[in-house]
């Protein structure tokens, strides 16, 4: 800015200047055409006097040529007579001259009887002259002054050649000075513009100091001190808000729930680390910019953000999205950010997968329930009402009917009794009932427990010869309750002559795996991942003959997980199956 105002200023300086010079150049060449043009009258008018008072024209010349001339060869006189006959010259033999009747300056002076004057080339000496002829009316002669263009102009050309060479030095003076002055005022704009520079590109710390030897002006220091205290404000509001920004970021990601953060045009702008993890995006959504519908594959979600930029306010509806894990079930809930105009929409996405799933497997299970306990009541009530009618007077008739009214009350006991069991474990989620004992010694009281429903479904139960023994920390009636129901089912669902087999090892890692193989049908592959599943049976009329109530696995699953572990099954059709247990206790 000050290099603007310094040119502007030296270029006004500059045309003011020349603008004087030409003023004074034309007054002065005026001046000097005036004084020529008297010079060379009274010149003239001189020489015509004395010829009028009888002196010779050559005397007469003479005369007025070393009164006038300091330089003689600077003037020229001619005299012509009327026919235009060259009488006398100063410089040129008059006999080798032509003749001048016709010269413009001669001819006015004889035509006005007065004075005449030309500027143009000599025809005698091949030089521009400036020529002044006055008439004699004595003598009637007419008598020319002249003399070189060139002598007459070169004052003036001596003057504007001073005139330039003044303004040249003066310029360059001006320039010089300027340059100076400029350099000591500009410099320390030009070093606070680089201290701005380089807070613009991100370096909060720049600051402006004056250098040793810089002259603090009262301007530039308040312009200084007016910079310093900006960008220390600038650092620390900078500082505070990326204080913020990663608090912020830290916050988000600490969430369970994924959080996107999108633009008006549905584009995202930000993720938290949940958001990236389920949908499977890692890259930072400053280096790449996607649509929200690129990463959730839904529409609905895209037209739930502009629902929520339509309408200023928050929306929320259940949508299925296909995630890294599969399909889930989400509230997403669109937030506008923003009072007057929302210019974005923060979208929070609340995994409803696992509560969808516990509703329907809750309804799933009163429905199984319901049904379990229908068969038995309905088979109860039936026999009831039958010894009511008259049976009961038949004794064979009523023991057979009282055997099975005892069976079905003990499977209505035994299915209220696996329901509690099943209900407590998922109540406490967490065992507190710790002792230590001998998981084999365990495995050799619950085969004891079972010998007789083996004998009776001629199976054998086999656990390994002089096992050493193996300390655990669990409780152990949860272990025993986990145990049997894996022994009972190898047992009752086993071919006639059948193998139990019961193990248990410490694993590297510490765990305990339980394993109870038999020597059965199998089952069939599409069957495996149900079993553990509530009242899920393989052969429903087999299982309800047998006495079992479908939760027999499904306790053994909730046992493990209870220990922090898992239940498993490997089988093949007609080769048996091996149910293993891992415990951490």
């Amino acid at each position: 800015m000050l290099k603007r105002i310094y040119l502007l200023l030296v270029t006004v300086v500059v045309i003011a200047v020349a603008i004087t010079g030409l003023i004074a150049f034309n007054v002065i060449s005026q001046y000097n055409d005036e004084a020529t043009h008297r010079y060379l009258s009274a010149l003239s008018q001189t020489a015509s006097d004395r010829i009028s008072e009888g002196e010779s024209i050559e005397v007469a010349a003479g005369k007025v040529l070393s009164a006038f001339a300091y330089k003689r060869e600077a003037f020229r006189i001619t005299v012509v007579d009327r026919s235009g006959m060259v009488l006398f010259d100063s410089v040129t033999d008059p006999d080798e001259m032509d003749n001048h009747l016709f010269r413009p300056e001669i001819a006015a002076a004889f035509r006005t009887k007065a004075t005449g004057e030309a500027v143009r080339a000599s025809d005698t000496i091949k030089e521009d002259m400036l020529y002044l002829a006055v008439y004699e009316p004595v003598t009637d002669l007419v008598i020319r002054s002249s003399m070189p263009v060139n002598a007459h102009q070169a004052g003036v050309y001596q003057l504007f050649a001073s005139t330039a060479v003044v303004l040249a030095l003066v310029i360059v003076i001006m320039i010089s000075i300027g340059t100076i002055l400029l350099r000591r005022f500009t410099r320390p704009l030009i070093r606070l513009r680089a201290a701005a520079d380089s807070m613009r590109q991100g370096n909060m710390s720049a600051r402006f100091r004056f250098e040793h030897g810089e002259e603090s002006t009262s301007e530039m220091s308040v312009l200084s001190d007016a910079f310093n205290e900006m960008a220390e404000r600038v650092q620390t509001n900078m500082k505070e808000l990326a204080e913020k920004n990663d608090r912020l970021d830290a916050i988000l990601d600490a969430m369970i729930e994924p959080v996107i953060a999108v633009g008006d045009h549905c584009t995202v702008t930000f993720m938290n680390a949940p958001a990236k993890k389920i949908f499977g995006r890692s890259a930072s959504s400053e280096l790449a910019v996607y649509p929200l519908v690129l990463m959730t594959h839904s529409q609905e979600t895209e037209n739930l953000v502009k629902k929520a930029l339509n309408s200023g306010e928050t929306v929320g509806a259940e949508i299925s999205l296909d995630t890294e894990y599969g399909v889930r079930d989400f509230q997403v809930t669109a937030s506008p950010v923003g009072s007057d105009q929302p210019d974005g929409v923060i979208i929070t996405f609340h995994d409803i997968s696992q509560i969808k799933r516990a509703q329907q497997m809750r309804s799933e299970f009163v429905a199984n329930v319901t049904h379990e306990l229908r068969t038995p009541l309905t088979s109860i009530r039936g026999f009831i009402e039958t010894l009511r009618n008259g049976a009961i007077h038949n004794e064979e008739v009523a023991d057979r009917f009282l055997e099975i009214i005892d069976i079905e009350a003990e499977r209505l006991h035994q299915l209220i009794n696996d329901i509690l069991v099943l209900s407590e474990i998922e109540i406490n989620k967490e065992e507190w009932d710790y002792e230590s004992f001998d998981l084999v010694l365990l495995m050799q009281e619950v085969a004891r427990l079972l010998e007789d429903q083996a004998a009776e479904h001629h199976v054998s139960l086999i656990l390994p010869e002089e096992s050493a023994a193996l300390q655990v920390k669990a409780n152990k009636n949860r272990i025993k309750q986990l145990l049997i129901n894996l022994t009972d089912n190898a047992i009752k669902y086993n071919i006639d002559g059948g193998q139990v087999f019961l193990t248990a090892t410490r694993l590297d890692n510490g765990h305990i795996s339980l394993k109870v193989r038999d020597t059965g049908p199998g089952i069939e592959s599409e069957h495996q991942d149900r079993i553990f599943e509530r009242f899920y049976r393989i052969d429903k009329s087999r299982s309800r003959a047998l006495g079992g109530t479908g939760l027999g696995l499904s306790i053994v699953k909730h046992i493990a997980q209870l220990y922090h572990g898992q239940a498993t099954v490997e089988s093949s059709p007609g080769e048996g199956s091996t149910f293993t247990v891992l415990l951490d206790i």
